[in-house]
């Protein structure tokens, strides 16, 4: 008979290139597909829950509460980015840009920017160089 092999599976590790990649270009994938020219704005919302909820799950315990944060208040403007009848790649009428405004002010809470700083913080120190490739400003 053969011999036994045994493995020692590890534990997944958020700090790799992609994770981190990931998140340093966080604000630009959301930016990015806010400002898609055509499209389904509904499908483009749910796929970036999805993708925040997905980093936020994987995330380290210590940055895991900052990720949920930020999903919890992206989700919050995407839901009235979606209610408000915007169409992707259209001019947004006055009462949208009223809405969007007025939403977009959860994104700018003090919370919301700590949050922020502290996953920019972490990914400086926890992604071997890799977040500055991909930064936003």
């Amino acid at each position: 008979t053969a011999p036994a092999v045994t493995t020692t599976a590890s534990a997944p590790s958020f700090a790799n290139a992609h994770n981190c990649l990931q998140l340093a270009a966080l604000a630009a994938q959301i930016s990015k597909s806010m400002e898609a020219s055509s499209g389904n704005l509904q499908a483009t919302i749910t796929n970036e829950e999805k993708v925040l909820q997905a980093l936020a799950s994987a995330a380290p315990s210590q940055i895991r509460g900052d990720f949920e944060t930020f999903a919890t208040a992206f989700k919050g403007y995407a839901q009235v980015l979606a209610k408000s009848g915007y169409k992707l790649g259209a001019a947004p009428t006055a009462s949208q840009v009223a809405q969007l405004t007025a939403a977009s002010k959860a994104l700018d809470a003090p919370k919301v920017q700590a949050a922020e700083q502290h996953l920019t913080a972490w990914a400086r120190t926890n992604c071997a160089g890799l977040a500055h490739t991909a930064t936003t400003g």
